[in-house]
C-alpha cells in the first residue's frame, strides 16, 4: 500500500511504512522538512545553479528544487534501484519531464560526486590538509602516526608535538583565507583529554570562536564507525548544532581528520543556512589520500 505525502510544492507517493527507518523500501524523513525549507529559502536568494541531490531517496528534495527554484540543472542520484524507480514515478506525478535539466543517476554517492564535473551548491568553499593521514603502499604519514597515537593513547605530549608541527601553517592559512572567525569541529566520543580542545588552546587564534555542539543519543555514533557515505552525512546532519548568531564574512573550520568530508561539510551547510558566513574554509590536520575515503582508525 502506498501513501501520498505533500511537502512544500511537491507531492510524492511512497510505500507506506509502520515507522521511519532505514528498513523502508524508499526512505523519506519528515523531520528533514525544515532542513529542506531552509535550503530552498537560501537558494531562492541566489542565481540559478547546477544543483545536485546525491542521496535522493524519495526525490522530495529534488522535486521541491525543481518546483520552487530557478535552476540550471538538477542531478538526482541514489544507489537504491527502487529509489530511482520511485524518483522517476514521482517526477511524472509532479509533471516534471524536462530530461535536459533533470537527470537521474543510479550510483554510489561518493563515486557519483567524484566522477561529476562539479556542482554549484557545495557548502564548504575550500578544504585544506596539513598532510594526508596515510599514503597507499607507504602507510601513515608522520602527522597521521602522531594523530593516531595521540588520540588513542590520550597522549598530551604527542598532541603538543602536532601543534608545534602545524601551528605556523594554521596561522598562515588564517591570513590566506582572511578568516574572521574560527570553529573547531566538536568530538563525538567523550574522553578525559579531547584533542580538539588541546588544539584550540595550543593554536590560541585571536579570533571569535563559533559555538559548535555535537548532540548525541544514549549511544553516540562516531563517524568512523559508519562505512557508507550516506550514513555519515545523515549522522552529521543529526548531530551537529550551531549555537551562535554572530555573522562573519569568512569562517575557518578546523578538524583533526577529514575522511568522507561529511561532518565538516554539514557544519558548513548549517552555518550558511543560518546566514552566519558568506564563505567557509575547512582545515584538517590530516585528510584522506584517496579522496574523501573513510578513516576508521581515528
Amino acid at each position: 500500500m502506498h501513501e501520498t505525502i505533500k511537502e512544500g510544492s511537491a507531492i510524492i507517493r511512497i510505500k507506506k511504512a509502520k515507522k521511519i527507518s532505514k528498513e523502508m523500501e524508499v526512505f523519506y524523513n519528515p523531520i528533514m522538512n525544515l532542513n529542506r525549507d531552509i535550503a530552498i529559502l537560501l537558494l531562492q536568494q541566489l542565481p540559478p545553479m547546477h544543483l545536485c541531490d546525491p542521496l535522493a531517496a524519495s526525490g522530495v528534495r529534488s522535486i521541491r528544487f525543481a518546483k520552487e527554484l530557478k535552476y540550471k540543472s538538477i542531478a538526482i542520484n541514489d544507489i537504491n534501484k527502487k529509489a530511482v524507480k520511485s524518483i522517476k514515478n514521482n517526477l511524472k506525478f509532479n509533471k516534471l519531464n524536462n530530461k535536459k535539466k533533470l537527470k537521474i543517476y543510479n550510483d554510489d554517492a561518493n563515486l557519483f560526486l567524484l566522477n561529476s564535473k562539479g556542482f554549484d551548491y557545495i557548502a564548504i568553499d575550500k578544504l585544506f590538509y596539513c598532510d594526508f593521514y596515510a599514503i597507499e603502499r607507504f602507510g601513515k604519514t608522520r602527522l597521521g602516526t602522531l594523530l593516531h597515537f595521540a588520540k588513542q593513547g590520550q597522549n598530551r605530549p604527542l598532541m603538543q608535538e602536532i601543534i608545534e608541527l602545524t601551528k605556523s601553517r594554521v596561522e598562515n592559512l588564517v591570513k590566506e583565507v582572511k578568516a574572521e572567525a574560527v570553529g573547531y569541529i566538536p568530538p563525538t566520543i567523550k574522553r578525559h583529554l579531547q584533542i580538539m580542545k588541546v588544539l584550540q588552546q595550543g593554536y590560541n587564534l585571536p579570533l571569535p570562536h563559533i559555538n559548535l555542539l555535537k548532540v548525541t543519543g544514549a549511544i553516540p555514533v562516531p563517524q568512523k564507525s559508519l562505512s557508507k557515505l550516506e550514513d555519515r552525512i545523515s549522522n552529521a546532519k543529526a548531530s551537529i548544532v550551531v549555537k551562535d548568531t554572530r555573522r562573519f564574512g569568512n569562517i575557518l573550520l578546523i578538524d583533526d581528520a577529514v575522511g568522507s568530508g561529511a561532518t565538516i561539510n554539514e557544519t558548513a551547510v548549517k552555518l550558511k543556512q543560518k546566514g552566519l558566513a558568506k564563505k567557509i574554509s575547512g582545515l584538517a590536520i590530516t585528510g584522506s589520500f584517496k579522496g574523501f575515503d573513510v578513516i576508521q582508525e581515528v
